[in-house]
C-alpha cells in the first residue's frame, strides 16, 4: 500500500508558457495610451522602476482579494476578515523589503513612518473589501489567463481575468485615488479585453462587466459600476491594438504631451531621466 504523507498543490500549465510569439497586455495598452516614450523605455530598453507605494497597496489588496476568492472556490465561504487583512499586511511587507519608490514628501517624512502608515492602510481596504466586496461574488474563474491569437499581426494580445463569478459577471476589483465614472467603465479597453477572454474561455458571452473599486481616500469607502460588452466593444479594441502594433512596427514613440498629468514627476517614474524634459528644470 502506498501511503501519501504530502500532498503539494501543482498548478495547471499558463497559457503564457512557450508562447514563443511577442505578446501585448492590458498594462501594455495603457501604458502606451499615456506615454509611447515610457512604453518604449520599460519594454524595448527594459527599464524597469520600482513601484509606488500607492501601486504597492494596491497589488497587496488585491493579492488579499486572490487568496481570498481561491479559498471561497473550494469551501463556498469567505476567509475571516482577519485572514484577509493578515494576507494583505504580509504582501505589503514583503513589496517593500523588495523595494519601493518613494517621493520627496515620503522621504522627507521618513521611511519607517511612511511605511508603517502604508500597511496600517493596506489593513483599512482589506478590511472593507473582507466587509463589502467579499461576500458579493461566488467565484467561478480566478486570476485566469488567456491568449488571443492576432495570425496576421506580430504580436499576440494576453490578459489575466481578474474575477468571473458562477453568474457570469466579469469583475475587475482595484483600489484608486480618484473618482471613476460611469464612462469610465463603459469605455474601458481593460474590461473589454477580459470580458473577451472570458467569452474565448467559456464559450458564452459575459452577462456584464463591473469595475470594483476600494477607494484609497482618508475615509475608505467602495462603489461599484457596471456596463455591457458586446462586438462594437470588440471591435473597438481591434483598432486600439492595430493602430499601438503600426505603431511598434515604425519605431514611432512619440513623449506625453508636457504639463498632461501623466507626464510629471509624481506620476512617471522616468520623468527626471526623460530626454524630453528640460534637465535643468528637474
Amino acid at each position: 500500500m502506498i501511503m501519501v504523507t504530502e500532498q503539494q498543490y501543482i498548478a495547471p500549465p499558463s497559457p503564457f508558457d512557450g508562447h514563443a510569439k511577442p505578446h501585448i497586455s492590458w498594462s501594455q495598452l495603457r501604458l502606451f495610451g499615456e506615454c509611447p516614450e515610457a512604453w518604449r523605455r520599460r519594454h524595448v530598453d527594459g527599464d524597469k522602476i520600482p513601484p509606488g507605494i500607492k501601486m504597492a497597496q494596491g497589488v497587496a489588496v488585491h493579492y488579499g482579494a486572490e487568496c481570498n476568492w481561491r479559498h471561497k472556490l473550494e469551501a463556498q465561504a469567505d476567509l475571516s476578515s482577519e485572514q484577509i487583512q493578515d494576507i494583505a499586511c504580509d504582501k505589503m511587507r514583503s513589496t517593500i523589503d523588495a523595494g519601493l519608490a518613494l517621493s520627496k514628501e515620503e522621504r522627507r517624512r521618513g521611511s519607517r513612518i511612511v511605511m508603517g502608515e502604508a500597511i496600517d492602510r493596506t489593513a483599512l481596504l482589506a478590511e472593507l473589501f473582507a466587509k463589502k466586496v467579499a461576500p458579493q461574488y461566488q467565484p467561478a474563474l480566478i486570476e485566469q489567463q488567456f491568449v488571443i491569437e492576432l495570425p496576421e499581426a506580430s504580436h499576440d494580445l494576453v490578459g489575466i481575468l481578474d474575477l468571473a463569478t458562477d453568474l457570469r459577471q466579469v469583475v475587475n476589483f482595484k483600489t484608486s485615488g480618484k473618482k471613476h465614472t460611469a464612462d469610465d467603465v463603459a469605455h474601458s479597453p481593460q474590461l473589454t479585453l477580459e470580458a473577451a477572454g472570458y467569452q474565448q474561455i467559456t464559450g458564452h458571452r459575459a452577462s456584464e462587466v463591473r469595475l470594483d473599486v476600494l477607494y484609497n481616500w482618508a475615509r475608505p469607502c467602495r462603489s461599484v459600476l457596471r456596463s455591457q460588452r458586446g462586438e462594437a466593444d470588440f471591435t473597438a479594441l481591434a483598432c486600439r491594438v492595430n493602430a499601438m502594433l503600426r505603431a511598434i512596427e515604425q519605431g514611432n514613440f512619440p513623449p506625453r504631451s508636457p504639463g498632461s498629468g501623466m507626464c510629471s514627476r509624481s506620476r512617471c517614474g522616468y520623468f527626471s531621466t526623460c530626454s524630453y524634459v528640460a534637465g535643468e528644470r528637474i
